[in-house]
């Protein structure tokens, strides 16, 4: 990534040397992408993994990553947003991967970092509702998922399209819808021991220094969910947190993240909880400005080139996906 950030910047050097009969404007705006540049390569950054299938490249990039900066645990982050060259290393959802294949690598390299828990599962529940739409369309295909849903927009063609669409939707009609599907087509969910992180392994992952934190309970879009209802999906989540490793969480990451997620109410239920900090989807490096209960991070997928990645981090505002994402989202709105 080193070597990426080495080439990408001497590129930009060449292509933006200026002549002597350039405008003012175009030697303003050279200025700004140098300082951009220079900001984002000093500032706080929280990358968010999720799923990590590759123990090869997972170790090469938490290799560049720590080489570039020093990585801290998040809440030092949090509480330390103006030092530079930093940044903290988190997981959503709990999956297996964490422990099979994150852990050992970042144990090796004594690094911190947090695991955002869904915690229905952890109680006997199914897995969450994204998964089982996934597991859906693969047995039954797209179309009779959209069609229970009615959505009907041109724009609603791949499982990904259909799942924003959803988030839209009520939970408790998406929870009902699916149960109906599953139990038309006789399709079962996935077992959640095949996807997700135990009980035994969230507490070792706890004891051995990982920060466990709550990514709520069954993963609904909290900002459509009434007051009682939101409340309930973080205590519930705090609880079972708090029973299995000893310590209640005071770390939560939104799910799914973006502004149309969560709303002040959200907000004010987690600082009632405990909680210390909240941390979105919002592809950004962290600044003192940012409120701590809407703490951006830069996503990390394996197999996505390190270049795609870098510009993410480099100028997130460039990245069309969340406004594609609400587009997609209102297009399904009944």
């Amino acid at each position: 990534m080193e070597l990426v950030r080495r080439r990408l910047s001497r590129g930009i050097a060449l292509s933006h040397r200026p002549r002597s009969d350039a405008p003012q404007e175009a030697l303003n705006a050279r200025r700004n992408i140098t300082r951009l540049w220079s900001g984002v390569r000093s500032a706080p950054i929280i990358w968010v993994f999720h799923g990590v299938h590759d123990i090869d490249w997972f170790d090469r990039c938490v290799g560049e990553i720590s080489s570039a900066r020093d990585v801290v645990p998040l809440i030092e982050l949090v509480r330390n947003r103006t030092r530079p060259r930093i940044c903290a290393i988190t997981f959503d959802d709990g999956l297996r991967s964490v422990r099979e294949i994150a852990d050992p690598v970042l144990r090796a390299r004594q690094l911190p970092y947090s695991v955002f828990v869904c915690t229905e599962v952890l109680t006997g529940g199914p897995v969450p509702w994204f998964l089982r739409i996934s597991n859906l369309v693969d047995r039954i295909g797209v179309d009779p998922i959209k069609q229970h849903w009615q959505l009907t927009a041109s724009v609603f063609r791949s499982e990904r399209e259909v799942l924003v669409g959803l988030k839209q939707i009520a939970f408790d009609s998406i929870l009902a819808g699916i149960a109906e599907l599953e139990n038309r087509y006789g399709v079962s969910p996935p077992n959640p021991a095949d996807v997700f992180l135990s009980r035994d392994e969230v507490e070792e992952l706890a004891g051995s220094g990982a920060s466990i934190g709550s990514h709520t309970h069954r993963h609904p879009v909290l900002s459509l969910l009434s007051q009682r209802d939101q409340e309930l999906e973080i205590e519930e989540s705090a609880s079972v947190i708090e029973t299995i490793t000893g310590r209640r969480p005071t770390e939560f990451a939104y799910p799914n993240g973006t502004p149309l997620d969560f709303d002040a109410t959200t907000i004010a239920l987690l600082r009632a909880s405990g909680a210390q900090l909240a941390v979105t989807t919002e592809q950004r490096y962290v600044s003192s400005r940012h409120d701590a209960f809407a703490l951006p991070r830069i996503g990390l997928t394996d197999g996505v080139p390190y270049l795609r990645q870098l510009v993410s981090t480099v100028a997130p505002s460039l990245s069309a996906s969340q406004r594609r994402e609400r587009r997609l989202r209102f297009s399904g709105v009944r």
